[in-house]
């Protein structure tokens, strides 16, 4: 059974599952069957990383939630649209584009722990339905803003002939890049879209060693090649080393007690082998969160 991930770089003009799907199709020439799924959607606007877990190792999508991300964004000025970006209707207004270092100025407003409104066009669930079905009959919904991090924000370029400035984004899971630019503008007195997105890391997938789909497609064997092994993905948690009958235990739903408590989840390894996720309670009791075995 094969347990990893590939480091998919999605197109753009696509959606997630869509590209998900051409991977499926290369997979099965390699005669790999294993259970399949990405981990962090890209809307069809944008490309770049798209990381893809097989077999055991889609238990740990809820571990990537959190994982630093890093976006290259391109925005209009003086545009508006429904969905934040070019992927509904744009309507162009009249605007005068703010000086360099007043949009310098306004970024320092978005950086650190900020209250973000979702987009109406989003996939949070209202009701038990999607946003974005909601906003495309027609309706407007109340979404309540959500606290996320952004670290860092640089600004690349700016375009006054086109209207658009470009950005360098690093953040926390969870983040609306579309968003940003539309509170970005609104500190500006204007109006934004995005109308370029590229995600240019994902927790310790990056772009730079990232698989094309068309190199997938031409080339299947290519993801073995360059296949991620689960280990690779939970080595920033601290390690710890059990033996075999503590294993046993754990299998039998015992808690095991320790002498401190961890800061963070850590990796259970059993003679070798990489065997789950375990959490500390308060009172020192080690228990097993995912099991990967």
């Amino acid at each position: 059974m094969i347990n990893g991930f590939i480091n998919l770089n999605k197109p753009s003009g696509i959606s997630s599952n869509k590209a998900l799907g051409i991977l499926k199709h290369s997979l099965r020439e390699l005669n790999i069957s294993e259970k399949v799924g990405h981990m962090g959607t890209l809307d069809p606007l944008a490309s770049g990383v798209l990381p893809v877990a097989l077999g055991r190792a889609t238990r740990l999508f809820n571990y990537s939630l959190d994982k630093i991300k890093v976006y290259e964004a391109e925005f209009i000025f003086g545009a508006i649209s429904a969905s934040l970006d070019t992927d509904t209707e744009v309507t162009y207004l009249p605007f005068s584009f703010p000086e360099t270092e007043l949009i310098r100025e306004m970024l320092s407003k978005l950086t650190g722990e900020i209250l973000q409104e979702p987009p109406q066009y989003s996939a949070k669930s209202v009701g038990g339905i999607r946003a974005y079905k909601i906003a495309r009959s027609g309706e407007t919904v109340s979404l309540n803003p959500k606290k996320v991090i952004i670290y860092e924000i640089k600004l690349l370029n700016v375009n006054r002939n086109e209207n658009k400035i470009s950005l360098e984004i690093k953040c926390g899971g969870g983040t609306y890049i579309r968003a940003l630019g539309r509170d970005l503008a609104k500190f500006l007195n204007t109006s934004a879209v995005m109308c370029k997105l590229i995600r240019k890391q994902s927790g310790i997938f990056s772009l730079n060693d990232s698989l094309s789909l068309n190199d997938i497609e031409k080339f299947p064997d290519i993801i073995l090649k360059n296949f991620i092994p689960i280990e690779k993905f939970v080595c920033e948690f601290q390690r710890l080393n059990i033996s075999d009958l503590q294993k046993k235990c754990l299998l039998n739903g015992v808690k095991l007690k320790t002498d401190y408590n961890f800061n963070n989840f850590v990796s259970l390894f059993c003679e070798g082998e990489l065997i789950g996720i375990g959490e500390c309670d308060g009172n020192k009791f080690l228990k097993v969160k995912t099991w990967l075995i």
